[in-house]
């Protein structure tokens, strides 16, 4: 861990979220890069996700970050409570310093691409969890706004274990993982596929090459280890602790 990333990781420290140590520094390092696009977000809440962004871009060629979020909570919260968050996320965006890297667009996805017009260089999603059809939409919505080797982010597509040991419950969803599986995993329309935490990334291509197919499907095999490391962890921590501890001196015997 460089000093760098120990300083956003402090930065960070006090805004809600569910970015883990390992997205954080990827969305960090991934918007640090871009400079022939701007990066998008869609799904903000309080901008913890949208601090690792704009922070990597300050450090980086200084792009525009407009982070996409209605801010009236997600899904689960509207159906118990109003909630709107615009103004802590403002509050978040000015205390780390990002009142001219971030621009909030309180919108939905759907609204705000109807008139979108700029290239995007990096698109993270972290909206729609739950809606397979949303995740679906929201994906093809901006595809068509990305950079040739733009890069499409998607969080929550597999659990990530050591997030979950950070305190963060980053089990994975089923509507990203099964978007993953019906339309990017078998494709070769995309490269350099990579999974970070929950977040797997692809970057677009505009040319079909059977290479990447190849390497796609070498991710999804990842991802079915994590989905299949993840059930082994859940079972570990139901067994009690007197066959836990034999368990460990057994191995440890061997």
């Amino acid at each position: 861990m460089t000093q760098e990333h120990l300083n956003l990781l402090q930065k960070i420290s006090g805004i809600p979220g569910g970015v883990s140590t390992k997205e954080a520094v990827y969305l960090y390092e991934t918007a640090k890069k871009c400079q022939n696009g701007v990066i998008v977000e869609i799904g903000s809440w309080y901008g913890k996700s949208t601090a690792c962004l704009g922070l990597g871009s300050k450090a980086g060629h200084g792009v525009k970050v407009y982070a996409v979020d209605p801010h009236t909570g997600s899904p689960d919260q509207r159906s118990y409570k109003k909630i709107n968050t615009i103004e802590p996320f403002k509050k978040n965006m000015k205390n780390v310093g990002l009142e001219s890297i971030v621009e909030a667009v309180v919108a939905t996805s759907e609204e705000a691409a109807k008139n979108w017009t700029r290239p995007v260089e990096l698109v993270f999603v972290d909206a729609n969890y739950q809606d397979y059809k949303e995740t679906k939409n929201d994906f093809f919505r901006w595809l068509k706004f990305l950079t040739e080797d733009g890069i499409y982010a998607l969080h929550n597509t597999v659990p990530s274990i050591s997030g979950i040991l950070e305190g963060i419950p980053l089990h994975g969803w089923e509507a990203p993982k099964k978007f993953m599986n019906d339309f990017i995993f078998c494709s070769g329309h995309f490269k350099n596929l990579e999974i970070h935490g929950t977040i797997t990334s692809i970057s677009k291509s505009n040319v079909i090459d059977l290479s990447n197919k190849i390497k796609n499907r070498s991710v999804r095999l990842k991802s079915a280890l994590l989905s299949i490391n993840h059930k082994f962890y859940l079972v570990s921590t139901s067994i009690p602790k007197p066959i836990k501890k034999w368990v460990k001196k057994l191995i440890l015997s061997a």
